[in-house]
């Protein structure tokens, strides 16, 4: 698993537009990234940033594993039967409550972290 990690961010970095690189969902992938960095104060709760973190993430999963064109070698290197099952739970109502449940409770200890940091 991590040769085929690397051989994914070798592709990358040498701007490889193949099927097995960042570059093919490079629209996706910054969208992910954005989504984890977007957490405003003032107007998300940890729910609706837990959720806009997700949905981002599972439409650039989808984009890895399900493009039409990379069928063949991402079969090849990545699916198993249980690849489409993994992205249905990923993307469940019980596991978005899950995974808010989870963000609440790291949550705390990172503000009570910033808390402790702006004290010392």
């Amino acid at each position: 698993m991590w040769s085929l990690y690397g051989t994914f961010i070798d592709n990358s970095f040498k701007r490889e537009d193949v099927c097995l690189s960042v570059i093919r969902l490079e629209e996706e992938f910054g969208a992910y990234l954005m989504s984890i960095y977007s957490f405003d104060e003032e107007t998300d709760t940890v729910k609706s940033f837990a959720n806009r973190i997700i949905d981002a993430y599972v439409i650039m999963e989808r984009e890895v594993m399900c493009e039409p064109s990379c069928a063949g070698e991402i079969s090849d290197s990545f699916y198993s039967c249980c690849t489409k099952h993994a992205l249905e739970v990923l993307s469940s109502k019980p596991m978005r409550k899950a995974y808010e449940k989870l963000f609440k409770n790291v949550w705390s200890f990172m503000v009570q972290s910033d808390s402790d940091s702006e004290g010392a």
